[in-house]
């Protein structure tokens, strides 16, 4: 009993030098942790950022690749390039969309999809439920090689290609 009298001491002691915080100070630091959502669409690519804001209201701007499809079960997924993101749409929602807002019409252009992040299987994806939700800017650019532009011919008698 008296080696445990000294251990009892020293317990008390530790526990009373711990600092004591006020709520102020706890719902201070909380919110100093809180990612607000970006006024500005976060690149589909941007998998961190958009990691950040799951369980928020925001705008992603992408390419949809060749993989965005209507599945058998009459959902729509638009998927991008060399990310983990998807938009998902309920089969009973798709149905309603202008065929110029269905995944086919929405390969190679660039979209900005606004809605809730969610994770789904470890990957981030935002589910659509109105056409509202996509805005369709224009067919992507094609990337132009810069060696293709200097192997160019040009006239020589005019100087133009």
């Amino acid at each position: 009993m008296k080696h445990f009298l000294p251990l009892v001491a020293c317990l008390s002691t530790i526990h009373a030098a711990e600092p004591i915080t006020d709520e102020a100070e706890v719902q201070k630091e909380a919110a100093a942790e809180v990612v607000h959502a970006p006024s500005e669409p976060i690149s589909v690519s941007d998998l961190e950022t958009l990691k950040k804001h799951v369980g928020q209201e925001v705008s992603v701007t992408g390419i949809p690749n060749a993989k965005s499809k209507i599945a058998r079960s009459g959902h729509s997924f638009l998927n991008f390039d060399n990310t983990e993101f998807v938009v998902f749409c309920f089969g009973r929602d798709a149905g309603a969309f202008p065929n110029e807002k269905k995944p086919a019409a929405l390969i190679g252009k660039t979209v900005k999809v606004t809605g809730k992040l969610a994770l789904y299987k470890e990957k981030v994806q935002i589910a659509i439920t109105k056409a509202e939700q996509i805005e369709v800017f224009a067919a992507a650019e094609p990337a132009v090689n810069e060696e293709d532009k200097a192997n160019e011919k040009t006239d020589p008698e005019t100087d133009e290609k």
